[in-house]
């Protein structure tokens, strides 16, 4: 575990790897909209990264400031440098990921449940190292119920949060038949049923 007063250094971009992070898709406007705010203010909050055997740096938390750096043609970032477990680390990659810029429903469902098969959490656990409450991690996992298909569409704000817990529970024809009554052209004679 790491001591609460970790002095920032500066550290080379070149040397931090990143690991598993539970963010898997970056808005390329959102990261330019950040990486122009960092060059009017500066980075206001140092990422966090561990040592690794091979000598490297891997990165705990702020995968977006380090994207955006880079955008910036940063050689160096500020940062602290910790020693602490991987359980640890993934509950700080947690609880960082969903109070800067919220994850996406799945990408959050995803990590609750990378959590509980890797370190045994349960929905309680994972509430309350996430700081939301347990409703809200059992609702996201139930996304993980609905077809490939569906979760790109979650994923990507073409499917709204409301809808998606609405077709958990559906068969997959089933969820389909939904997702087409969505998707489907503006038709009169059924727009009155809208």
């Amino acid at each position: 575990m790491t001591s609460p007063h970790v002095a920032v250094q500066q550290i080379p971009v070149a040397s931090i790897v990143v690991g598993d992070n539970d963010r898997k898709s970056f808005d390329p406007e959102h990261l330019q909209e950040l990486a122009d705010d960092i060059a009017q203010q500066g980075l206001l909050s140092p990422i966090r990264v561990l040592p690794i055997p091979d000598g490297r740096l891997e990165l705990v938390f702020g995968e977006r400031r380090l994207r955006a750096v880079k955008l910036l043609g940063w050689s160096e970032i500020p940062g602290t440098i910790v020693e602490m477990d991987a359980e640890t680390a993934s509950a700080e990659m947690l609880s960082e990921n969903l109070h800067r810029q919220a994850l996406n429903p799945i990408d959050e469902a995803r990590a609750y449940k990378v959590r509980m098969d890797r370190f045994g959490w349960d929905v309680a656990t994972c509430g309350e190292k996430a700081r939301v409450s347990k409703d809200r991690v059992k609702q996201r996992l139930d996304l993980l119920q609905l077809g490939d298909d569906i979760q790109h569409l979650i994923r990507s704000g073409n499917v709204s949060l409301n809808y998606a817990l609405a077709m958990v529970g559906l068969d997959r024809n089933r969820q389909q038949v939904a997702l087409g009554f969505l998707v489907a052209p503006s038709r009169p004679d059924i727009d009155k049923f809208r």
